[in-house]
């Protein structure tokens, strides 16, 4: 049986092209590597992240390097929801985990549960069709 493999990945239509697909199983943001494996995680030529993109929940996020108490940490921030980023507590309102959910949250605390619909008979409220937010 013949072994197929992808050679590198490059995103051309950006600035500061090429940008290059990484393994998101290495990504420096746990939360990212652990949920998000049917994601793409892009960085530029001088290997800072740059884009998540979640095609199948028609989400894009910005990759961040941000300094939080004492340590740098890279956050993904919404393009759809503007000021959320991926929540490192994805916890919410003492909710049990729905398979393939996650958490959004802003720098005041608010949090969003971004619920894929492909999963559930529910309609979108969300800037993407895929999606279901709740408040």
């Amino acid at each position: 049986m013949e072994k197929w493999r992808l050679g590198a990945c490059q995103k051309l239509d950006v600035p500061d092209a090429p940008w290059h697909l990484v393994d998101i199983q290495n990504s420096p943001n746990k939360i990212i590597a652990n949920r998000f494996g049917q994601g793409m995680l892009w960085k530029d030529e001088k290997g800072n992240l740059r884009e998540l993109e979640l095609n199948s929940l028609g989400l894009t996020f910005e990759m961040k390097n941000e300094k939080i108490n004492e340590d740098r940490i890279w956050q993904a921030y919404s393009r759809e929801y503007p000021g959320f980023f991926i929540s490192s507590n994805q916890q919410y309102r003492g909710m049990e985990p729905i398979p393939g959910a996650f958490v959004l949250e802003n720098k005041d605390g608010k949090r969003k549960l971004v619920v894929p619909l492909e999963k559930y008979n529910l309609k979108a409220t969300g800037p993407s069709k895929q999606i279901l937010r709740l408040l």
